[in-house]
């Protein structure tokens, strides 16, 4: 059994019962009822907290029972918090239940971000978030490898293996806590070298300039005509280190009509397939969603595995961040009723400063396939409206062509920025 403690803390704390012990250890360390039943609301007072040291004897052989105690002690005392039976993590009923918590504890004007439109589509999907960021591990899927089925080809011990590691979402785009535990050995490597490699060569510059950790550290990206990579030996306590652009160009007399100059970078080494990018992107959400829901998605999966060719997919909203992510992060939605005028399944997944929205395909829960305007407009204007901190355009990623994204930029140098101080600009011919 798995409870779940919402209270005033931003942190949600999820228990599993007999990971630490029994029932009855949490029904003396809460209030019960006459029959024992742990009861819904309680009160972090004086003796709450005094409880608390329950928790000592029981760390000797769970050291994680010292962060639980650390959490249930971080409540503001004599606040009221919540108990609730099993795991909760979708996140339009924690908006509730935290609604529910400020109520109780007498906390008014707080109002919510979404408007009644807003709420009334968000009710119509099971929302999840994932960070590539946390501490501990996030893993997905059966512990046991003996009873594990791959979610991407059905097949299992001993006809494939699962020894590696599966990243949900590729480590090359920064994230190490994620973990899939139903992708075989061979579907994991053969996304290694197909879908994966399009993702992060589309991606790849600003991978390098916000500096985000892949497998082996910050990518460098290479083109015909220069190299970036990011020199973390000069890592301060206020920065990343020094980004290194080399240039294969002269150098104008005047190094500051350079400055001026809009640099054209020749990425034509970074070439992707555009509906692999969208493939991966799906893949994720395949890798991290419920097991319950896969059977919807085979269509989807067949997809994801078939040989690349040209398909009228959806449109992907491509947002521009006003702010650096620093791991990817991905927001799952999945309809909970038969509302076919919105898709089964949609996804967020953003890293560094872009952000793709996308309707995820051929699931076996849509009537329509959303490729026309007329269907697609309802999710453009709910993209539009709900995460309007982006700068958003609509793009296809049908194209089974390869191609590349060109760099134009410029480098504004500050004024009170020296040369030989704060920059530097080496000839590596002299």
């Amino acid at each position: 059994m798995t409870i779940t403690i919402v209270s005033l803390l931003d942190q949600v704390l999820n228990i599993n019962l007999p990971t630490y012990t029994d029932y009855k250890f949490f029904s003396n360390l809460f209030e019960s009822n006459d029959k024992g039943e742990i009861l819904t609301i309680q009160i972090a007072n004086k003796e709450f907290k005094f409880r608390l040291s329950m928790f000592d004897e029981l760390s000797k052989t769970n050291k994680e029972c010292l962060t639980m105690k650390s959490v249930f002690d971080g409540i503001p005392e004599d606040s009221r918090f919540l108990v609730v039976p099993n795991k909760i993590d979708d996140t339009i009923v924690l908006y509730h239940l935290r609604q529910e918590v400020d109520k109780l504890n007498g906390i008014t004007g707080i109002h919510s971000n979404l408007d009644k439109t807003k709420y009334e589509i968000a009710l119509l999907y099971y929302t999840q978030n994932f960070s590539g960021n946390t501490k501990r591990r996030h893993y997905i899927g059966e512990p046991n490898k003996s009873n594990r089925v791959c979610r991407f080809c059905g097949k299992q011990i001993p006809i494939v293996s699962f020894k590696n590691t599966s990243h949900a979402i590729s480590e090359s785009l920064g994230n190490k806590s994620i973990i899939c535990r139903e992708e075989c050995d061979i579907c994991n490597e053969r996304f290694s070298r197909t879908i994966e490699p399009d993702i992060a060569n589309m991606l790849s510059f600003l991978l390098t300039i916000h500096s985000i950790h892949g497998k082996n550290g910050v990518r460098t990206t290479v083109g015909e005509n220069f190299k970036i990579s990011l020199d973390e030996s000069t890592k301060g306590d206020s920065s990343v280190g020094t980004i290194k652009i080399q240039l294969n160009q002269d150098l104008p007399t005047d190094i500051e009509d350079f400055f001026k100059e809009q640099l054209q970078l020749n990425t034509s080494f970074l070439k992707y397939i555009p509906q692999n990018v969208y493939k991966c992107l799906c893949k994720y959400v395949v890798s991290v969603i419920n097991k319950q829901y896969l059977p919807d998605f085979k269509g989807t999966i067949d997809w994801i595995n078939s040989t690349t060719k040209y398909n009228k997919l959806p449109f992907v909203a491509i947002g521009n961040a006003q702010v650096k992510i620093n791991a990817p992060y991905l927001i799952l939605s999945v309809r909970k009723t038969n509302n076919y005028r919105y898709p089964y399944c949609f996804a967020l997944f953003a890293i560094a400063t872009i952000a793709f929205a996308f309707i995820v395909p051929y699931t076996s829960k849509d009537k329509f396939r959303f490729t026309t305007s007329n269907k697609y407009a309802t999710f453009q204007e709910m993209i539009q409206s709900w995460y309007n901190g982006f700068d958003w355009s609509f793009n296809k990623l049908s194209s089974s062509k390869k191609t590349y994204t060109p760099i134009d930029f410029t480098i504004n140098i500050p004024s009170e920025c020296k040369l030989g101080r704060d920059y530097f600009i080496v000839n590596k011919n002299i």
